[in-house]
């Protein structure tokens, strides 16, 4: 098959280029470390010879990692995802590091020199890897996706923002009335969109995934699926062998008892760190809200939490006080009416969710998890999707998955997918990403409001 004309993102300088930042990173950090690289015979260059000898070593830690961390596949992560995966590869070259020239009897590099040559490599990386992406996105432009979908209509669009990680090509019709026409037909309606994958719809039967993915796979064409709930339980099952034949356990296990206790220690700590850090931006908010529209400051509103119980979740203020005297109970929306001139502002910093953080000390919420719904709400959407009552299952959270990826618009049926993804895949490193990218968007709204933008 006549394959795009797009070059992947993995192109060969990479590794080179990676190597050189590891060998960079160490030379430069002996020279800090002992203000020069030494030549002379004595301490220092006795230093320098174990350090070149080990550099092999420290270079093939480092490559063999960033391939764990999929910083060489044929299309990247997200910037952010990029950062994190060289975050952790230094991190974790640098241990390994320790551990190999504490162990080995043939070198002893200095612990100093490890620790500064991995600050060095992964600003080294962090640098040259930023303006490569940019310079590859700018030319290549995202990878674009041929939708298949059941021929009923095209189910899915995808928005077009810069940065996005994918485009769509077009759209192509699954005919089960003519399986020997489809294959050559989807092949020149590829060439001919210049597509570089195929992305399966939810709507498609299961027989035609079967054929679309086997006939990606023998073809090596990038393959992406609309999922499911079913697919995303699929994500987390574990074979389970009934006599002779295959089986998976799709039951959603709920996470160790030390993973449980890890996540509420870090829930107390940050909590704590973050009340302690933001009660001037509380009681300059609750000044605000007193002088636009009077008491009370603080807003109490029933949310059903782990297994359905129900507590008061605390928020600063944000709507007028009989926002909800005639519509009821109603979710939000971006320009949401109701809500108070100071409302709008601190929405848009995040500022009114801050309160929350008493809930998280309680032990109602978590730092990460899904949002916690009002009962009324969740009746609703319950009634027309009852699999969103899946996400009772884990603890509500001050952010998360569905926050990070989508907005204030975005379907309960596409949220849910998120939840239920965090809720089968939760684990320390996900929970980081999500707090990261929380962050990101917090700093992201007060530089709007530094430039006077409108919420």
């Amino acid at each position: 098959m006549r394959q795009s004309g797009r070059r992947g993102w993995a192109a060969g300088w990479l590794v080179p280029a990676d190597a050189l930042c590891v060998i960079a990173a160490y030379v430069l950090a002996f020279a800090l470390r002992f203000h020069g690289v030494a030549v002379y015979p004595g301490h220092h260059a006795s230093n320098m010879r174990a350090m070149l000898k080990a550099l092999p070593l420290f270079v093939a830690i480092s490559l063999v990692l960033a391939q764990a961390y999929g910083l060489y596949q044929r299309y990247p992560l997200t910037w952010p995802e990029q950062v994190q995966s060289m975050f952790l590869l230094v991190v974790l070259d640098g241990v390994l590091a320790m551990a190999a020239s504490f162990f080995a009897r043939t070198f002893a590099v200095p612990r100093s020199v490890l620790a500064i040559a991995a600050v060095l490599d992964f600003l080294l990386l962090y640098g040259y890897r930023r303006l490569a992406y940019t310079h590859w996105m700018a030319r290549e432009g995202p990878p674009r996706l041929l939708l298949v979908h059941a021929g009923a209509g095209v189910s899915l669009a995808l928005p077009e923002v810069p940065g996005a990680l994918f485009a769509l090509a077009g759209a192509f019709a699954w005919d089960e009335a003519a399986p020997a026409t489809w294959g050559p037909q989807l092949e020149q309606t590829l060439t001919a969109q210049r597509a570089d994958g195929l992305l399966l719809d939810h709507t498609l039967p299961d027989s035609a995934k079967e054929e679309l993915a086997l006939w990606a796979l023998e073809r090596r064409q990038e393959l992406f699926l609309v999922p499911r709930l079913l697919d995303l339980l699929v994500l987390q099952s574990h074979p389970a062998p009934f006599g002779d034949r295959l089986v998976v356990n799709l039951s959603a296990t709920a996470s160790a008892s030390y993973q449980r206790a890890l996540k509420r220690f870090v829930d107390i700590s940050l909590s704590v760190f973050f009340l302690l850090l933001t009660w001037p931006v509380l009681l300059v908010a609750a000044v605000l809200i007193l002088l636009d529209d009077g008491r009370p400051v603080l807003y109490r509103q029933e949310r059903l939490g782990l297994h359905g119980r129900r507590f008061q979740v605390l928020k600063l203020r944000t709507m007028r006080r009989d926002a909800e005297a005639v519509t009821g109970p109603v979710l939000a929306s971006r320009d949401d009416p109701r809500a108070t001139r100071v409302g709008r502002w601190l929405r848009h910093l995040h500022v009114d969710e801050i309160p929350q953080l008493w809930n998280v000390l309680r032990g109602e919420m978590s730092l990460v998890g899904p949002r916690p719904e009002r009962p009324a709400i969740h009746a609703d959407v319950a009634a027309a999707l009852p699999a969103f009552g899946a996400r009772l299952r884990i603890l509500p959270g001050l952010t998360g998955l569905a926050q990070v990826h989508g907005g204030y618009d975005t379907q309960p049926h596409e949220k849910l997918k998120y939840d239920v993804l965090y809720a089968v895949r939760a684990s320390a490193a996900m929970d980081v990403q999500i707090l990261l990218r929380t962050a990101r968007s917090v700093l992201n709204g007060l530089r709007r409001a530094a430039s006077g933008r409108q919420p």
